[in-house]
């Protein structure tokens, strides 16, 4: 993977007791989370999503 790249993966399912949501990033280093729910994954995905354009102002406006 080229350097500054980032792959981003959502896998979800459902069990009994709700949806599930793997999210597997590969930025380097492989990172992972498996939560509960649609809003639980929103927020890591948003969280990573933040990380990706940086602090305000470096991004040029993303």
């Amino acid at each position: 993977m080229e350097s500054g790249n980032r792959v981003i993966v959502l896998r979800g399912w459902l069990e009994h007791d709700g949806v599930r949501v793997r999210i597997l990033v590969s930025d380097g280093a492989r990172r992972q989370w498996v939560v509960v729910g649609a809003k639980q994954a929103a927020a890591v995905v948003e969280a990573l999503l933040a990380e990706l354009a940086g602090p305000p102002g470096e991004d040029g406006g993303r």
